[in-house]
């Protein structure tokens, strides 16, 4: 919607009693279907309370993260999820890292990039995105091809959205 700067989700599932389950038994489910899935790195647990899932450990791309969260997400009797996987860098250099970015930029038809300014420090796998896009889709298309570039571990959302 247009003007929308942020959104506080403060939904909070309740599940009836027939779909409850005890707390050791959602783990089991929640690790199984986590090791089932071949996009979620073995590094990935999960520990529960009360219905609520917290996913710890380490992944190499936000891809892999987000994966790690749907697998859980669709595991019966889950009633939130807290995202806590750190990622870690590997790999590229800094020049291919942004060249990666750069180029999916390109390649995306509904995003003008050509207001958009791309730093990256290898070390730590931080990406700034700096600039102006012209909607928050175009907002959106920057940061998702940042994020899916290999070894980018966090990203610094700098980029403005002018009308």
């Amino acid at each position: 919607m247009k003007g929308v700067v942020r959104v506080d989700d403060q939904l909070r599932i309740r599940l009836l009693d027939e779909n409850r389950r005890d707390d050791a038994d959602l783990r089991r489910s929640v690790r199984h279907a986590l090791l089932l899935n071949s996009l979620v790195p073995s590094s990935i647990d999960a520990t529960v309370d009360a219905g609520q899932i917290t996913l710890t450990g380490t992944a190499t791309s936000q891809f892999q993260r987000a994966e790690a969260e749907q697998v859980t997400a669709r595991v019966r009797g889950v009633c939130g999820i807290a995202n806590d996987v750190r990622l870690v860098p590997f790999g590229p250099a800094a020049d291919d890292i942004a060249e990666a970015i750069t180029q999916a930029m390109r390649r995306n038809a509904r995003l003008d990039a050509s207001n958009i300014s791309i730093a990256v420090r290898h070390d730590t796998g931080t990406v700034r995105l700096t600039g102006t896009v012209n909607s928050w889709a175009d907002h959106d298309e920057g940061i998702t091809a940042a994020w899916n570039a290999p070894g980018v571990v966090t990203i610094i959302d700098d980029l403005r959205v002018v009308y």
